[in-house]
């Protein structure tokens, strides 16, 4: 049965409602005192003047069966209740939604949603980054990342603040290129279909950074090379483009990490452009840091992700649990934020827009991308001392899993990888020497 609403008069509205839900079953408990009782107020009970006041159906029916109808109604206007009526399924699907402890609160959360009583300050605006420790040692100019450029295959990019854009940016638009048949523009986002804006967003949890509205990416102000492979994140019908994306930012761009955060959907097996790339990268020492997916099936292959020579990056919410719409499986390395991350939202005229809401992998694999650059950086001479590229991909996934930090609970052999991106230690992580690294 629906629960029963009741309309608090004046006099009980200027009650806390934690007070009001308290006061109601003190009383009703003395009247049924065989019946088991709860109430809530449908405002939650952080509310400060709620108007109305939740019973279980039941309640009302046993007073009715006590005492009869006339007095039972007379009882409960006393405590202040009036006007008994079902509750609407809306109203109760807004009222879970808007309460985080509640099944639906929690389930909202847990894919990335916001609710209103949630914080809004420096703190949560920035938990992801605490979490994984991201905050130490920025290097505060574009000019002091040397030859460190990070490249972005995804939709392409739009201007925004958050990237510098317009004026002075670390974004190079001269080396910008589009890859899916439309050369206007290049590396422009053409802002149409439903992930608009996506390589904006992803590359500003990278490389973001606007003072004025308190927003920093993993590795402010690091070179970035936008390229733009189609509209939206599935690769499975852009696997040439990919390929022709991923060589010209390795071989022209000369870029030394690459974020992706698409993948495929429906192959089964690797693309054989996909496989290519990925190879050409590995084999010149470009990381190549893949989305692992928003497919929570456990084993789903997303490519380039699920390749064994990608580094693939799973999602974890902000309570450090693995988040529930992630994909997983064991080819992935280790998992860092991806729902509710605050991250730049790209418009057609340039402005300050952020939003916190849901998310994905495309975020926990730009977040390692921001990280592998600051690695990169930290670690440039050391990284001189191996002999072959493919050392570089292999020293960075071996420092980043030994490094990641492992909540109580956690379990490696989950799909989730090592442990969750610990920025600060692993740039405390010297590149493992070379007889520890195996070639794939």
């Amino acid at each position: 049965m629906r629960p029963t609403v009741f309309r608090l008069d004046t006099r009980a509205q200027q009650k806390p409602a934690v007070a009001i839900a308290r006061d109601a079953l003190s009383h009703l408990a003395a009247l049924l005192p065989r019946l088991k009782l709860s109430a809530k107020a449908t405002e939650g009970e952080r509310a400060k003047s709620p108007t109305h006041l939740e019973l279980r159906s039941e309640v009302l029916q046993a007073l009715v069966n006590e005492y009869g109808s006339e007095n039972a109604h007379r009882l409960l206007s006393k405590l202040g209740l009036s006007e008994p009526r079902a509750l609407d399924w809306r109203e109760a699907l807004r009222r879970d939604l808007r309460t985080p402890d509640g099944a639906l609160g929690r389930l909202w959360h847990r894919l990335g949603g916001v609710h209103p009583e949630d914080k809004d300050d420096e703190t949560s605006r920035q938990w992801h980054l605490d979490l994984c420790n991201a905050r130490s040692s920025y290097p505060p100019a574009p000019d002091e990342w040397g030859d460190i450029k990070v490249g972005l295959i995804d939709t392409g990019y739009t201007e925004h603040p958050a990237l510098g854009l317009p004026g002075d940016s670390w974004v190079d638009v001269k080396a910008a290129r589009s890859f899916d048949g439309l050369s206007a523009q290049p590396g422009r986002d053409r802002m149409r279909g439903g992930y608009a804006g996506h390589g904006t967003s992803s590359a500003s949890v990278v490389a973001g950074f606007d003072e004025a509205a308190g927003f920093y990416g993993v590795a402010p102000c690091v070179p970035l090379v936008p390229v733009r492979v189609g509209q939206g994140i599935l690769l499975d019908q852009r696997a040439y483009e990919f390929e022709a994306a991923a060589r010209y930012l390795v071989d022209e761009a000369r870029v030394r990490v690459i974020n992706v955060s698409l993948g495929t959907f429906l192959a089964q097996s690797a693309p054989e452009p996909i496989w290519r790339a990925v190879n050409h990268c590995y084999e010149r020492g470009v990381l190549l840091i893949a989305a692992a997916g928003n497919v929570p099936v456990r084993g789903w292959p997303a490519y380039p992700a699920a390749l064994p020579r990608s580094i693939a990056v799973a999602g974890v919410e902000r309570a450090g649990r693995p988040w529930i719409m992630s994909s997983s499986g064991e080819w992935v390395d280790f998992s860092a934020p991806a729902a509710g991350v605050r991250r730049a939202v790209a418009t057609s005229a340039p402005r300050s827009s952020y939003t916190a809401a849901f998310g994905g992998t495309t975020c926990a694999a730009a977040m390692t991308s921001g990280a592998a650059a600051r690695w990169l950086h930290r670690h440039h001479d050391a990284l001189k001392a191996y002999d072959a590229p493919w050392q570089r991909v292999e020293g960075f996934r071996l420092a980043a899993r030994q490094s990641a930090g492992r909540p109580d609970g956690w379990n490696p052999d989950a799909g989730y990888g090592a442990g969750i991106l610990d920025v600060e230690r692993l740039l405390e992580t010297p590149p493992p020497p070379a007889m520890a690294l195996t070639r794939r």
